[in-house]
């Protein structure tokens, strides 16, 4: 809105105040994205928060249409302008920084007091007003409110972890994890996290040991947090452990873990306990071993469908593969009903077409079927755009045909008609040529005449060749006879007298 001043209190200002009043005044008049920087600053500085808001971001473009940058302080100083007139969305960016913020690429000090005060201020502000997010401001208010639980932890738990707590380092871990805030993007806290996840499974924390084996980059890095994760008597550790060890080859080792997550209740353990000591499994195993084909298949059957409580699909496959390895018909089947990969699927399926198996054969037939239709599909819609792209050229012929046997009947004065005459290989091309060329010179000088009786017109009135002479030898006439009547004059011929000479 425009200020209204009272100029009785205007003249009691000075030239320069009362100059930059108005200006404020009229800059508040338009929106800030209309405004150029210079105008933006000015307005911010009278408390114009769309301007604030603005002036927080990176870029702008001025009147030079140009991209201009703004510096990280240059942000961070209408952050904080905007935070202390209580506008909620720099509360919330400022609660932020005062969270995470790195303090040797940005003056700002971190205090999770502050950040707490600055997210709980920023919530209730945006829910109270419904800005700046409208209709997605409750978004806006949820991420101010992690912002706050994340503020909370951090005052609980840094003391305690300071003084050794495993439980309260790990939980700091957690409050420094990569979040992503509604409105701010995702935190940059990484080091943090790495820094307080590490600690916590140096000092023993099961969960921290366990993300620790998770983040490893080498096999012997992971076993060794895993070891470490398993020795805290914790099932799930354990477990990925074991789970480790099988993978590798060392079912002996696994059982030993597994046996030991089972007995603090994890099912996936006791399950796995059974089948690495099922006697079936351990005597088809044994002929496996041997490389029979037949026990390998029966392993996947056992796996798939044997009435047990250790059937597992998935080792079932890698039995059915093994098998399917060793040209096991039925096993090639199996292994194809259990693939997800089309290609694997058709190759095992047709090896097993091949070897007798009925249902690999059906299964064949129809995709043999389903092929020849779609190449037949594929085969029509080609036909079909061959047959309309050649009809489309027969019709761009009998266009071209058309086009050169009205010019042939009817003749062109027309330029471009006649350049496409010629190139369509019309007969008369020459001839069409000169007579585009004669009438375009003849327009020219038509339309030069024209011009210069326009030019004419202008500077004469419109009056006519004719006209315009004979006022030329009138004013030249009646010139002579002014020269000659001041030289009567002067010898005292005659009394004075001129006529005004138009």
């Amino acid at each position: 809105m425009m200020t209204v001043f009272d100029f009785r209190t205007a003249r009691a200002l000075s030239g320069g105040v009362f100059l930059g009043l108005l200006l404020t005044a009229c800059a508040s008049s338009k929106s800030a994205w209309d405004m150029s920087e210079s105008q933006r600053i000015r307005a911010a500085n009278g408390g114009n928060m769309e301007a604030i808001s603005l002036l927080q971001t990176v870029n702008y473009y001025d009147k030079d249409r140009n991209q201009h940058y703004r510096s990280k302080e240059e942000q961070l100083k209408w952050v904080r302008k905007g935070a202390e007139l209580g506008d909620g969305a720099s509360q919330y960016r400022l609660a932020y920084l005062s969270l995470y913020a790195n303090e040797n690429s940005l003056p700002v000090k971190r205090d999770p007091a502050e950040a707490l005060r600055l997210a709980q201020s920023a919530a209730d502000t945006m829910k109270r007003t419904g800005q700046p997010g409208g209709a997605s401001n409750d978004k806006w208010v949820g991420g101010a409110k992690t912002l706050a639980e994340r503020a909370s932890i951090i005052i609980k738990q840094q003391p305690l972890a300071d003084k050794g707590d495993a439980n309260a380092m790990y939980a700091l871990s957690e409050a420094y994890a990569p979040l992503n805030l509604f409105g701010l993007g995702t935190l940059d806290s990484k080091a943090d996290e790495a820094v307080w996840l590490k600690k916590a499974a140096e000092a023993g924390q099961p969960q921290a040991l366990t993300a620790m084996a998770n983040r490893a980059t080498t096999p012997q890095e992971k076993l060794a947090w895993q070891q470490k994760a398993a020795a805290t008597g914790t099932a799930d550790a354990m477990l990925q452990l074991a789970n480790n060890q099988r993978a590798s080859g060392d079912e002996k080792a696994a059982l030993e873990w597994y046996r030991k997550a089972a007995a603090k209740g994890s099912e996936p353990a006791r399950k796995a306990v059974l089948q690495l000591t099922d006697a079936n499994v351990l005597r088809l195993q044994s002929a496996a071993a041997s490389g029979d084909a037949e026990a390998m298949y029966e392993l996947g059957e056992y796996f798939r469908a044997g009435n047990w409580a250790g059937k597992d699909n998935s080792i079932a496959q890698q039995w059915y593969l093994k098998a399917a390895a060793k040209n096991h018909v039925n096993a090639s089947y199996q292994a194809a009903v259990g693939s997800s990969a089309p290609a694997e699927k058709d190759r095992l399926m047709r090896a097993a077409a091949n070897g007798g198996n009925a249902e690999a054969a059906k299964w064949v037939a129809g995709e043999e079927r389903r092929l020849a239709a779609e190449r037949q599909q594929r085969q029509a819609q080609q036909e079909a755009q061959r047959r309309q792209a050649e009809a489309e050229r027969q019709q761009k012929i009998a266009d071209q045909q058309a086009f050169v046997a009205r010019i042939d009947r009817e003749g062109t004065i027309d330029s471009y008609e006649a350049e496409v005459y010629c190139r369509f290989g019309g007969r008369r091309c020459d001839e069409m040529r000169r007579a585009a060329r004669v009438a375009l010179e003849r327009n020219n000088a038509a339309a030069e005449a024209a011009n210069m009786r326009r030019i004419q017109n202008l500077y004469s009135d419109g009056k006519s060749a004719d006209q315009r002479n004979q006022e030329y030898l009138d004013r030249s006439k009646c010139l002579q006879n002014n020269t000659q009547a001041i030289q009567n004059n002067t010898y005292g011929k005659t009394d004075w007298s001129y006529k005004d000479c138009k």
